[in-house]
């Protein structure tokens, strides 16, 4: 810690001995434990400001924006300034989710970096309120657009696949041996469309093709360089049909669509070419298309 200048730490199991800690490692900030204390904590251990956890990260619901909110609230302190400590499942809450949280929690809640409110809690305790409080510029929590077809400021329209889970139907392996993703997309095709870009993210060595079939009319993309890359291919508009469209791709020429290390889930390396043990790419755009 005192090679990277490090001077805030927070410890797992262990409350009784903070003021130990905190003295030994003469630190500026200390956040404790991993659920929430039966009563709320924040205190000074000497010169380092001690904040207990308010909001456990693995009570569940977890993933429920609106009981996370309710939660936030609740425990609040009723003192003002209030500080807390708010933990949230990033396996099932992310940046987006932690926006819609501070967006509806309002401008009563200043969201700030952890070094920040130890140091406005230690300021807090030792000198009391700022009469004069040097305002923080505004963060910018604007969401990104829903998924769904919308058209960008040159009029091109976009209609984006979101994998809200591991889409594991998804992705087949044919008698030939070849690994295919499948999608279906709904496009609202334009009378006047011409000409289409389809976009997908796979993973590949330098130099081997990745085959697009729209529609079962069939394209290929070099790999101009290895790892995970967006690739695309350009179609004709007379391809795609104004409604449900089915694209495959075979995005994984070294059969990677899937990590390693997620030890839940139950096929193996005969079928999908890789280690014991995979885990989808849940969550994640994998593919998109534009319509011109």
């Amino acid at each position: 810690m005192q090679r990277l200048d490090q001077r805030y730490l927070w410890f797992l199991g262990g409350s009784s001995r903070a003021e130990e800690m905190a003295e030994t490692l003469k630190l500026d900030g200390v956040f404790g434990e991993y659920g929430v204390f039966p009563e709320q904590r924040q205190e000074l251990i000497g010169e380092a400001a001690a904040i207990w956890v308010d909001l456990n990260p693995w009570e569940k619901p977890w993933d429920d924006v609106d009981v996370l909110i309710d939660r936030i609230r609740k425990r609040t302190p009723a003192g003002r300034p209030a500080f807390m400590l708010c933990g949230t499942n990033g396996f099932t809450v992310g940046p987006n989710q932690i926006a819609k949280i501070i967006q509806a929690l309002g401008p009563e809640y200043v969201p700030v970096r952890p070094d920040e409110l130890c140091h406005l809690f230690r300021k807090y305790k030792t000198q009391g309120v700022d009469a004069n409080p040097a305002l923080r510029p505004a963060l910018d929590f604007t969401l990104p657009p829903p998924p769904g077809p919308h058209a960008t400021a040159d009029g091109t329209l976009v209609v984006r696949e979101d994998d809200g889970a591991p889409e594991i139907s998804g992705w087949f392996t044919d008698p030939q041996g070849t690994q295919w993703v499948r999608k279906r997309l709904a496009i609202p095709l334009p009378a006047a469309a011409k000409r289409a870009t389809v976009y997908a993210f796979v993973r590949g060595e330098a130099g081997r093709h990745v085959t697009f079939r729209v529609n079962g009319h069939e394209h290929q993309a070099a790999l101009a360089s290895s790892g995970w890359k967006w690739v695309s291919v350009e179609v004709p508009a007379g391809e795609l049909r104004d409604g449900e469209n089915e694209i495959w791709y075979s995005g994984n020429p070294e059969a990677r669509l899937f990590t390693a290390g997620d030890a839940t889930c139950n096929f193996g390396h005969s079928d999908y070419g890789g280690p014991d043990q995979w885990s989808a790419l849940g969550g994640e755009l994998m593919c998109y298309v534009e319509v011109r």
